[in-house]
């Protein structure tokens, strides 16, 4: 997965959903906040051009991630 800076939106609908989806499977679906940002930072790291992003830019990131795991483990139930 590489970022796609050609476009507004860094990441597209799927892209995220399948980062919720590998953090489920990498790391559980009762994580804590913290831990879940953590878990998300951690995959985030291995995503090429991740650090050319600003700071809010990582934050919006996780928290697309963020929602999108939630809304993944609402729907498993």
């Amino acid at each position: 997965m590489k970022i796609n800076s050609s476009t507004n939106k860094l990441f597209t609908e799927i892209q995220i959903k399948e980062l919720s989806l590998y953090v489920i499977e990498k790391y559980g679906t009762d994580l804590l906040l913290d831990e879940l940002t953590e878990s998300i930072y951690l995959v985030m790291e291995n995503i090429p051009g991740i650090d050319s992003l600003t700071t809010k830019q990582i934050q919006s990131l996780n928290s697309r991630i963020r929602n999108q795991y939630y809304e993944e483990i609402r729907n498993r139930k």
